[in-house]
């Protein structure tokens, strides 16, 4: 390449060129990549249907299918699979038990031919088995009409398996044949002709023909229609072999020839099964798995036992996530319940209805969903949330729920019901009922909030109804809702506005998920993708792009002012404040989302007025905080959740942060001087009080320096027990004695008042330390480790010996190096009180301490920590730093509004970090040599080259640029030509 050799093993980035683009080249369109890619963040990426192999995208293949080339285009549906003679074969075997194929309607399944240790019957596909687990979890179907074992009366080779079988070439779906002689229908007592349970669509009948051929008769009956819900899954040696174990102890019939397990679509709607991991549960069987939830459609991690049998086994539980993705996401089958099918002679042999263009390409109830290079026809959001929950035969029932049925675990004992949630389309919102434990239909779900994400769409158009408790707020016209609300006509309740759902800001949410969405940036006028963590997000959440650009699009966006509302005539329209004039109290602002000039409260203003409880809405009160203007504290008030007036915050470091309260991380609020005005300290400007030190504290991407208490202060504050009215054991530190201590706290006490023994400890016996740094504990005592100042090996790596004036102790603080293993490049975690590393969240300001950076940890995926270096920017540059605070400007590394002043941008010395430091975008001085820094600015001090000495000694001025006149005072000396000893435009007369 270029004249030089290159390895073969190399790969580098290139820029696209139309229609040659390989994975993770440079792309600006589509067009710029090969076939199976679309470009996706400026790069190449593989459609969902096809997998990354050897810097191409191949498609996925199931197993039985013809036309792989590589074993990773099988192994990414089905894992472990392998492409022979270009065909997906199944995996080989698990413990010596093979697995075989077998077709449902959904496509080729891999079974395992049979359990260990004598257990000849045929496994479902999933949940999968792990070969250390005692037995083989079993999800398959319960047979109701099974007999009881010990039962003598019956003779031997009549009893009924507790395990139903099946025959896949029987079309009758209602009648129920309690020896596996008919399809997968569930029986109800009588079990007489007709009798059943229709489940066709939820359990397929997974063939095993030739396993059956030993049996001699059938006992035939009637069930329930359940094909919809369980396959019959066939395995034809298999059954043979299960015939012939059984001869002489069950009665099997001789047309058996499978197994009924869940469909797919059945599979993908089960709840995750969780460990129990109390101390009776038998440890050693957990195990992490995947589950698919399809709510998010996004596959999560759980812990699974395989040895808990205390509930079903749910087939939704795989080894990885990628199987998880590939059998369940909406990549490859529909989100929630079963496509429309084309009808075969069997239901084995339909097939789904793929290759859609539009919904009149489906049929009723259905619509086109397409994803990556395929389609389906997939159910309606309105279909899978009515009475009959998405099922093509709605059994007879005198409820808008299906309880479903009852399903036995053994002769004498049935599994639990559960609590369940279903979407009421009469009262347009969802409700609990007991779920007697099997079939039941899709409108099922195991939360209300579950079931709101799901189905809330049926009652508005974008967004959530306003609820008051479990119930909607109902409504007659637009001034029955709050002014962000709007009456729906055709359910007569309280739904968002499309201005007021676009407007909201981005909510990443506060669990530990990462589902990708999309939500609408107002003020760049653009949809743009997010990892949402799966609870307490907002509205302004949209499960694809299209969905997002068509509801946002051309909506103009209500005016966003800092705090508060802005200001509204009589009529309730924003005044447009044109030639910059606005009301008493409120002054200009200019709203960037809408190019508008609005009138929005004034700062003054909003922190002198007292709180307002404002009006009942919604799901009534909650605490808020407001700005007590007396106290020149943040306290917090009942709100009754709408209206009300500016002083009203979400939390209380919001109303510090916006009315000039510190958040001191020691607690407290920062030192005020005799005007009640917050102390600003420096290096130059002491505190003037001991009890305080100067402390760089977060506001936003600003860092200011405020007058906060130590953690010596707090620890020494005598203890108060507080005059209110609830008593509680809390700790406080006794400087007397040395030691945590318990006491009675009534309430409005002081800061010396911590929750816990441990709690105590951690803070006041790390008192000393550094903030995001804590005591070396000694292992034996779970005390401080006592070090020796005099010797420099008294502590452990990362550790120095520190005096801690409240024991009267040397002790070693620090950060232990497996903390710091979470950062990059050697950086150093912050640890927090508790001893933990901190994490941090992605685009909040101030969710790490000062000086400390959020960055991702590339080693344990999905989380970010707060870490620090020694230098705030690369080796050879410098950090601009605020004039008045003298503290460094912190950004966003891939922040899209340029945070930094010119000749400056965003970086870290940290690989992967979120967050960076203003740095000068060139070196300072050549060979990134020292340079100096002005005391007054603490910025470089700059020069002009060849003119009198400006620089200290041992520097000199020099620059990077060679055809420069300035430069900057770097270390060590240059040569020059001779000088005149005149200012440079002046000449020696």
């Amino acid at each position: 390449m270029n004249g030089r050799c290159q390895s073969p093993q190399s790969r580098f980035k290139r820029e696209g060129i139309s229609g040659s683009g390989r994975v993770l080249d440079q792309c600006n369109f589509n067009t710029d990549c090969l076939g199976g890619m679309f470009c996706l963040g400026g790069a190449c990426n593989c459609l969902s249907n096809y997998v990354a192999i050897q810097g191409y995208c191949y498609i996925k293949k199931n197993p039985g299918e013809s036309g792989c080339q590589y074993n990773e285009q099988c192994s990414a549906v089905w894992p472990e699979s392998t492409c022979k003679q270009s065909k997906c074969e199944c995996p080989e075997d698990v413990n010596g038990v093979p697995y075989v194929m077998s077709r449902t309607r959904d496509g080729v399944v891999c079974i395992l031919h049979s359990g260990e240790d004598g257990d000849s019957t045929p496994k479902c596909p999933l949940p999968e088995y792990d070969d250390d687990l005692l037995s083989m979890p079993v999800s398959q179907l319960r047979n109701p009409a099974m007999t009881d074992p010990d039962d003598q009366d019956i003779p031997m080779g009549e009893h009924i398996n507790p395990l139903q079988f099946c025959n896949t070439k029987s079309t009758d779906y209602t009648s129920f044949v309690a020896n596996g002689g008919g399809a997968c229908v569930y029986g109800q007592e009588p079990f007489s002709q007709g009798n059943g349970i229709y489940i066709a669509d939820l359990y397929d009948c997974v063939g095993a023909p030739s396993a059956m051929s030993n049996v001699k008769s059938a006992m035939e009956g009637n069930g329930i229609y359940i094909a919809d819900l369980y396959d019959c899954v066939g395995a034809p040696s298999a059954m043979s072999n299960v015939k012939s174990a059984m001869e002489g102890v069950y009665d099997i019939s001789k047309n058996a020839d499978g197994i009924c397990c869940m469909s797919r679509a059945m599979t993908c709607s089960q709840p995750k099964r969780e460990a129990n991991t109390g101390s009776s549960a038998p440890a050693s069987g957990v195990r992490p798995r995947w589950w698919y939830n399809q709510i998010t459609n996004n596959c999560e991690q759980f812990l699974f036992n395989g040895w808990q049998e205390d509930e079903m086994q749910s087939p939704n539980n795989f080894k990885t996530r990628d199987h998880c993705m590939a059998y369940c996401s909406d990549d490859s089958s529909c989100k929630k319940g079963s496509p429309q099918y084309m009808s075969g002679p069997i239901l084995n042999e339909d097939e789904p209805i793929g290759n859609c263009q539009t919904a009149s390409s489906c049929g009723s109830g259905f619509e086109c969903h397409s994803k990556g290079s395929q389609s389906l026809c997939c159910q309606t959001v309105a279909s899978l949330c009515s009475n009959s929950g998405g099922r093509p035969i709605d059994l007879l029932r005198t409820t808008n729920f299906d309880p479903g049925f009852t399903m036995k675990k053994t002769f004498s004992l049935n599994y639990p019901s559960t609590s369940r949630y279903y979407y009421d389309s009469d009262q347009n919102r969802c409700i609990a009922f007991t779920f007697l434990g099997g079939f039941g239909n899709f409108n099922n779900f195991a939360s209300s909030q579950e079931c709101d994400l799901f189905c809330g769409k049926l009652v508005c158009s974008i967004g959530s109804p306003l609820k008051i408790g479990n119930q909607n707020q109902k409504c007659a016209s637009n001034t029955d809702c709050p002014s962000s609300y709007e009456c729906s006509s055709d359910h007569s309740v309280c739904c968002p506005r499309k201005q007021s759902v676009c407007s909201q800001p981005l909510r990443l949410g506060d669990c530990k998920n990462s589902v990708k969405r999309y939500w609408y940036n107002a003020g760049q006028k653009t949809c743009e993708m997010f990892f949402y963590t799966g609870c307490q997000g907002n509205d302004n959440s949209f499960s694809s792009k299209s969905e997002c650009e068509g509801t946002c699009s051309n909506v103009v966006p209500e005016p966003q002012c800092t705090q508060g509302e802005a200001y509204k005539d009589y009529q309730g329209n924003y005044y447009v404040s044109s030639n910059s004039v606005c009301p008493i109290n409120y002054e200009p602002f200019f709203d960037t989302n809408i190019n508008t000039n609005v009138c929005c409260p004034s700062k003054s203003y909003t922190c002198s007025l007292s709180s307002h409880k404002g009006v009942v809405c919604g799901s009534g009160s909650s605490f808020r905080y407001f700005f007590n203007s007396k106290t020149q504290e943040c306290q917090s008030f009942a709100y009754d959740g709408c209206d009300g007036n500016s002083n009203n915050f979400a939390t209380i470091k919001d109303c510090q942060e916006y009315c000039g309260v510190g958040n001191c991380a020691n607690g407290g609020v920062p030192e005020i001087n005799e005007f009640g005005q917050l102390i600003v300290c420096s290096d130059s400007n002491k505190c003037p009080s001991s009890d305080t030190e100067c402390v760089s504290l977060n506001q936003g991407f600003s860092i200011i320096n405020r007058c906060c208490p130590t953690r010596i202060h707090v620890c020494s504050m005598p203890v108060k027990n507080g005059m209110g009215s609830s008593a509680s054991t809390r700790f406080y530190f006794n400087k007397i004695i040395k030691e945590c201590t318990p006491f009675t706290y009534n309430g409005n006490g002081n800061l010396n008042s911590f929750p816990s023994l441990q709690a105590c400890n951690n803070y006041c016996l790390s008192a000393t330390c550094a903030a995001g740094e804590n005591a070396y504990l000694n292992p034996n005592t779970n005390t401080p480790y006592e070090c020796n100042p005099s010797l420099t090996t008294s502590c452990p790596r990362n550790y120095r010996c520190i005096y801690n004036s409240l024991t009267e102790l040397h002790i070693c603080c620090g950060t232990p190096p497996t903390a710091s293993d979470v950062c990059e490049d050697s950086a150093k975690a912050y640890m927090n009180i508790d001893g933990t590393v901190k994490e941090c969240l992605i685009n909040i300001d101030g969710s790490c301490p000062s000086n400390y950076l959020c960055t991702f940890n590339s080693k344990n995926r999905g989380k970010y920590y707060c870490c620090k270096t020694e230098n705030f920017c690369p080796i050879g540059k410098s950090v601009f730093k605020d004039s008045s605070s003298k503290s460094p400007i912190r950004c966003t590394i891939s922040g899209t509004n340029n945070q930094c002043p010119d000749n400056h941008s965003c970086q870290s010395e940290i690989r992967n970090a979120f967050q960076g430091y203003c740095c000068s975008s060139r070196e300072v001085c050549p060979n990134n040599a020292e340079f100096f820094v002005e005391e007054n600015t603490q910025m470089p001090r700059s020069c002009t080259i060849g003119a009198f000495i400006t620089c200290p000694n041992g520097f000199s001025c020099q620059s990077v640029d060679n055809s420069a006149i300035s430069g900057f005072c770097c270390k060590g000396e240059i040569t020059s030509a001779a000088s005149d000893g005149c200012p440079p435009d002046f000449d020696f007369i």
